[in-house]
This record gives structure tokens, sequence and C-alpha cells, in this order.
């Protein structure tokens, strides 16, 4: 039996008058907050105050309305909420309370990755740089905090685990993810991946269809001196190569057989030191190693290339500086250069002792389009080419709610997603949508007529290519014939995005009141319960 919908539209207080007293079983209602009811509403929004939220008339019209033992549930302002309540009370409405609606946050053990590197989220501060996601190219770019958000929490929260990820989300928290679909297309029925990342709240995603999450995205840096070269190098100087100790000296070692076999990599570190650092030396000797013979053979240099490999790998070690400035190709041969150093390219396992180096080197990974998974007992990352895992029925049916107590926070950033990691594992995740917010000091330069200084662009949407500053430098997206997105990014889909400006404060009073916006954003929204008595 299909059931039957009526819409009535109008005045709540005369279309409600029109129904039949105990005819309804529950009322949920989002009314106007009433938050500047003496200013024109808010932000000047006239349907923001009329008091109708407030108004006993308007409740006692619901109260009638509802059947003995009907619910009642209305969202609230945290300024205006205690009014609604009143009204509500004197009306007859009884067990009135509130059920808090925080907004899509994650646990106190998720990380956000910084400029700096890794930082729990309970200690990021607005403002601080961190890597973002854009959903529709997959592009990675250094944006700070707009907003930083804290509430406590305690009830269930949704979990999203497999071997790759590690998510624990409060369940309004915004996931992007691509759900695998069966449709009937000329007459077979065929399953395929939704086409582009879409945005749902974490409850809400089927948990009985496979579906996929991002892990990675592309990461374009503005490039090291010296290039792509520089940075193979610079790679095969971390995992094969040492500091001496006093001066500035650096040396990279490399082993063949006796036999001459294995010259592979030996040719590759010698071609590149004596393109990059000539009057170099190089040394050779016999050695034995339990029991078995062969050559060492030892590249030695100082001068600025030394000093510069000493600033880029301070005590042997990459930093998160590094990172940034690499371009995407500049990271791949990076990565390959130490995979042949400490791993095996072919089975793309990278070993390393230093724990601090594997999450480094894991990170890399995730900004490259790949994926790194640490196994602490074998002091390795194990790689894979997938920006994305894949989440089938017995992880999701497995791993489904978590009860949770204690903080949970969430940072809003222009893309609307960020980079983030939780018991090692890394992965993309949205940020929270909060009420938006009038920009005070563009509207005092808008009343005062003047212009204001365009000082950089950020992500908008709006068109088919898109320009952008990254530290400094335009870049700009283009598209191939398939609608992939290419150039500085990377591979990614059609981008549907403009150029929307940056500007700076032309008049005094509005550099005075430049940052700051009318909207107080709170963490949680109370949403009200109460009943009619029986």
């Amino acid at each position: 039996m299909s059931a039957v919908i009526k819409l009535w539209k109008g005045d709540c207080l005369v279309r409600l008058a029109e129904l039949e007293p105990d005819s309804i079983g529950a009322c949920v209602s989002d009314p106007p907050y009433d938050l500047d009811s003496g200013s024109g509403g808010f932000m000047g929004r006239d349907w923001d105050a009329t008091g109708i939220a407030f108004d006993p008339a308007f409740w006692s019209l619901v109260f009638e309305l509802l059947r003995p033992g009907g619910i009642v549930k209305v969202l609230g302002g945290a300024r205006t909420f205690h009014r609604v309540c009143r009204a509500m009370e004197r009306v007859g409405f009884q067990d009135v309370r509130l059920t808090p609606w925080i907004y899509g946050c994650l646990d106190s053990s998720s990380e956000v990755l910084t400029r700096d590197g890794w930082k729990f989220g309970l200690e990021v501060c607005q403002g601080e740089e961190v890597l973002c996601w854009d959903p529709d190219t997959e592009a990675l770019l250094l944006m700070p905090v707009e907003e930083k958000f804290l509430a406590a929490f305690e009830g269930e929260m949704v979990r999203f685990a497999n071997d790759n990820t590690d998510q624990l989300l409060t369940p309004n928290h915004r996931v992007y993810k691509k759900h695998r679909i069966r449709q009937m297309r000329d007459g077979v029925r065929r399953a395929f991946f939704e086409d582009r990342w879409n945005v749902m709240e974490a409850a809400e995603i089927n948990r009985w269809n496979t579906f996929n999450l991002p892990l990675a995205g592309y990461h374009e840096g503005m490039g090291l001196e010296g290039g792509v070269h520089y940075a193979e190098l610079l790679g095969w100087v971390w995992t094969e190569g040492g500091f001496d100790p006093v001066g500035n000296g650096v040396r990279i070692y490399q082993s063949t057989r006796v036999d001459g076999t294995g010259h592979e990599y030996v040719d590759m570190i010698n071609s590149l030191v004596a393109r990059l650092v000539p009057g170099h030396k190089r040394y050779t000797r016999e050695r034995r190693y339990r029991g078995r013979s062969y050559v060492e053979h030892t590249w030695f240099f100082t001068g600025d290339m030394a000093e510069r490999m000493r600033r880029d790998l301070p005590h042997k070690h990459p930093t998160y500086e590094l990172l940034w400035k690499m371009t995407l190709e500049e990271k791949a041969v990076f990565l390959g250069a130490a995979l042949c150093g400490d791993g095996t390219e072919s089975e793309k396992q990278f070993y390393q002792k230093d724990p601090g180096d594997r999450e480094w080197f894991q990170t890399l990974a995730h900004t490259m389009g790949w994926q790194g998974r640490i196994n602490d007992n074998k002091n390795c990352v194990s790689l894979h080419e997938n920006p994305q895992t894949q989440l089938v029925c017995r992880h999701l049916r497995k791993h489904s709610r978590e009860f949770y107590e204690g903080d949970v926070w969430c940072v809003r950033v222009p893309t609307g997603a960020f980079m983030a990691r939780r018991n090692g594992k890394i992965f993309i995740t949205g940020n929270s949508g909060f009420p938006k917010s009038l920009d005070i000091s563009k509207r005092i330069d808008k009343q005062a007529g003047v212009e204001r200084e365009i000082v950089g662009y950020k992500r908008g949407v709006g068109g088919e290519n898109m320009n952008d500053l990254v530290h400094g430098r335009e870049v700009r997206q283009t598209t191939d014939e398939g609608g992939k997105g290419i150039g500085a990014y990377g591979t990614g889909a059609k981008q549907v995005g403009v150029d929307v400006p940056i500007t700076a404060p032309t008049t005094e009073l509005a550099k005075l009141w430049h940052g700051y916006g009318t909207a107080l954003k709170p963490a949680w929204e109370p949403a009200i319960c109460a009943r009619k008595p029986e």
C-alpha cells in the first residue's frame, strides 16, 4: 500500500487552524531562530524577525492538533532556544528537554596533516595551515583553517575500517564516497561506481553495498633547486648515504658482486652524481660480509651541493618542508630512489628503522596519489598505487558503530575536505557545514563605495578552468578530451571552478574590522524535545 503525502502551503497559523484536533502524532520543525530580531532579522533577513517560534499561540495550535502522548522536536538557536522552551511549557507541553545536534566531528585520537606535520585535531588552531583536498580535482593544497570546533560527545559513533583505513566519526560527519551501483543498461544489468565523489553524512551511507573512500590526493609543490635529478639523488642520499661528522662531506654507498653483476643501481647513482656534482670523488674496494665477497662503491663530495643536501635532510631525515617543495614528478623519482635504496621496487616495500622516517614516507605516498600501510613489527611501509580504498560488506557489517565518550573536533577549510589520520592510517575526510558569516570589513568598504585590492585567489564554483595561487605561483587546471583534469594537480575529475578573488580592506574602518564576521558559530545546535500529556 502506497503512502499518501499532502503538502499544505501557507501561513502556519492559518493552515494549522484548518486541521482537526488530536489528528497528528508528531511535529518536527526548524523555525526561524530570531537571532537578531532587533535589527531586522539574522543578517538582515525579514523571515528571521517574526517571533513565530516564541509565540504561545503557535504552540497552542500544535498542542491541540497532537494526539495525547504526541511528540514535538524543534531546532533552536544557541542564543534563543530558551524562549522556545518557555513558550512550549506555557501551553502545557511536558518533559521539555534538549538533545544537542553536534556538527560533524572526529574522535580525539584522530590527527590532521599540517604544514609542520601530523598534529592531533584537538591541538590545531584557527589560521594554521592544513592539507586540504579538492573533491573535484583531487588536488591537495595547504590552506588555513577557517574555523575550529570542539564539543563533548557521548554516544554511538560511525566507524569505517578495513586494512587501509580506520575512521571514527559522529553520525552527521560529512564523508566523501563513491558507491557501487547496479543498473540495467542496454538490456544488461551492469555494475559501476559513481563517477564523482559524493558527500553524505556518515550515518546515512548505505552499508549494504560496496563503496570507495578517498585516501590520497595530488600535491604539487613549487619544485626543488636542481629539479628531478636532484630529487632522485636526494632519495639515494637519504637511504644509502651518510654525512661526515666533521665538515660538510656527503657519501653514498652501493655494492655489487665481485663477478660484476648488480651494477644497475651503481650506474644510476654514478650518472646522477656525474651530472650534478662535477669534481666528486669515487672509491671502490672489495669487502666480505657473512662469508661472501662484494665490491663497495663510494661517492664523496663537499661544497655547495653537500650543504644543500644537509639542509634538505637535516641529520639525514626528510622534513615536511621538503615534502611541500617537491613537484609530483620530483616526489615520484624521490620515492623510486628510496625504494631502490631501502626497499624492493617490484613489491613496493620500503624498509626504514626510524619510525619518523616511516611516517614521512607514508605521507609522501599519500600526497602523490598512492597509499602506504605501516608495519612497525617489520619496520616497513607497504605501498599501493591507488588513491582510494574499497569497503565491502564484511567490513561494513563488522565495523558499523562504536560507543564513544569524550571530546570530538573538526575544522572548516575552504575546499570542504582535508587529510586526516587515525591509528596510523591516512584518509580524506569532509569538514562540517557551519552557518555563514557576513564579512564586516567587506560590508564597510561596500557602503563606502570603494574598491578593494585583489591580493590573491581561492577556489570557487562556476566554470571549467581554474586559476589558483599555490605558495605565490599561479596554477591553471585544464581538461583533456575525455574531461579528466590534467596538469598541475595530476589526474582527477572534471574541474568545475572559477577564481574567487581574495581582497584586502581599503578604508581605515574596514582595516580595523578585518577578519571579523557577524555570526557566532557554535559547535552544536539545540534540538528541543517535548510531548503532550497522555
